[in-house]
């Protein structure tokens, strides 16, 4: 396989993911570049937890076998 078909495969299998990282990405950026520091520190952790919860989430639902 040449490599156009491999990131083609990678974007395709994963895009709801790369679209969702991205906009929690520029949602981070804008409350550093609108509000202070500190708030950004507060979304940046924030935004950390969501992801945290939903990696755990994922993983766990992928451990389980179907019923």
């Amino acid at each position: 396989m040449n490599l156009l078909k491999v990131i083609g495969q990678f974007l395709g299998n994963n895009l709801v993911a790369i679209l969702f990282l991205i906009g929690l990405v520029l949602i981070n950026v804008a409350s550093y570049l609108q509000f202070d520091m500190v708030i950004g520190f507060i979304v940046t952790g924030v935004t950390l937890i969501l992801i945290a919860l939903i990696v755990q989430f994922e993983k766990a639902g992928a451990e389980q076998p179907p019923k």
